[in-house]
């Protein structure tokens, strides 16, 4: 009778310390700098390892960040020396090496405009007698460059994003081109609330890629991981919280420390 009650308690107490560390389990994520997407400098590491580590907590997984440049970010998770890397676009040489989620964000360009132009368009040739601003150094798509080498569009070229939207303020422009969750950011450090609730969006892209959470497939856990990972984002989608990230906490300056 002792006996079998001291297997019993062994049992009991195995049980509870597995318990304990699964509960603890910690993934590792390599990542880089590129506010408001990721950035040390900000509030919970920028918007995308917010959602990640929201994922994952909705699983009983904690997360924890090494930012490296991109490169070594890339080959330190290939080498399984982390757990995974956040976050990629598709390039099938990549699943050699790796594991990839369900799409976490699909990254767009859009068009913005002031809400009070009624701004609607489906082609690049519906955009042809408007006053287009775009910022030089940035990448908008080879979709956007062959429709102004075809002339269907005429786009004023600027230094910087904030220059875009002065002149939409002054009516020197009718559209600029951005990124919805990397323009609110850069608008809520630059323009006080009242002018930026002067700004708006199309939902139509006219550029788009989605991106990935990468699991290393030196590390034994990662099928687990990245079924326990999808299965958090699925959830964030449908409570409306993805958005809430994404878009109003962006405007909101929450990510700013």
């Amino acid at each position: 009778m002792a006996k079998q009650f001291k297997r019993i308690c062994v049992l009991f107490i195995t049980i509870l310390v597995f318990k304990a560390a699964y509960a603890e389990e910690t993934i590792v994520i390599t990542t880089g700098e590129l506010p408001p997407r990721y950035s040390e400098d900000l509030k919970y590491n920028g918007i995308m390892p917010r959602i990640i580590t929201e994922a994952f907590a909705l699983e009983g997984i904690n997360t924890r960040y090494k930012f490296y440049p991109w490169k070594r970010a890339l080959v330190t998770a290939q080498k399984g020396q982390a757990d995974a890397t956040a976050l990629w676009g598709f390039k099938k040489e990549r699943t050699i090496h790796f594991y990839y989620s369900e799409p976490v964000h699909k990254s767009q360009w859009v068009f913005f405009h002031l809400k009070s132009n009624n701004f609607d368009w489906k082609t690049f040739d519906d955009l042809k007698e408007l006053k287009i601003g775009g910022v030089r150094e940035f990448t908008y798509g080879e979709a956007f460059y062959n429709a102004e080498k075809q002339g269907k569009i005429k786009v004023n070229w600027v230094t910087d994003e904030q220059q875009t939207f002065k002149m939409l303020m002054a009516g020197r422009l009718d559209i600029t081109p951005g990124q919805p969750e990397i323009t609110y950011f850069y608008l809520s450090k630059s323009f006080r609330p009242e002018k930026i609730d002067l700004f708006s969006h199309h939902p139509k892209p006219f550029h788009s890629f989605k991106l990935h959470l990468l699991f290393s497939k030196k590390v034994k856990r990662s099928k687990r991981l990245l079924k326990s990972f999808n299965r958090g984002v699925k959830h964030l989608e449908e409570s409306g919280k993805l958005h809430q990230f994404l878009i109003e906490d962006v405007k909101r300056g929450v990510y700013l420390k």
